[in-house]
């Protein structure tokens, strides 16, 4: 459905919701239904204070947040050059590691189409 269709006041609400993360967190691990706090904000609007809770400003987002900037500064100072040379390496021993197993296939191959008399298909 395109959003001409959706009614103006339930997208308001996904953009209230988009403001509070906190609220979409609880919402998704408990997997209640959105209806409720849809018609809690129909109610009590936006700048009640119950909403405060689940505001993008609580101690967990701001955790969050630095880990993100520790994130954006370690990418700074990462090294292209050995990010390339360590990836070529693990290219080879991947494709040495292909090669093992292909001749370990022709190996089962050839020795399959062989009868193996060790069997005990003829059982009495």
């Amino acid at each position: 459905m395109s959003e001409r269709g959706i009614n103006s006041s339930i997208l308001e609400f996904r953009d209230f919701i988009n403001t509070h993360p906190q609220l979409v967190k609880k919402v998704r691990k408990s997997g209640e239904s959105w209806q409720p706090y849809y018609e809690k904000w129909v109610l009590l609007g936006e700048s009640d204070p119950y909403w405060d809770k689940y505001k993008e400003g609580s101690k967990k987002n701001s955790n969050e947040s630095n880990v993100m900037e520790k994130l954006r500064k370690w990418t700074e100072d990462v090294d292209m050059d050995q990010i390339q040379d360590k990836v070529k390496q693990w290219d080879q021993t991947i494709s040495i590691f292909q090669g093992m197993l292909t001749q370990f296939k022709e190996d089962k191959q050839e020795n399959g189409s062989k009868p193996n008399f060790n069997d005990n298909n003829y059982r009495d």
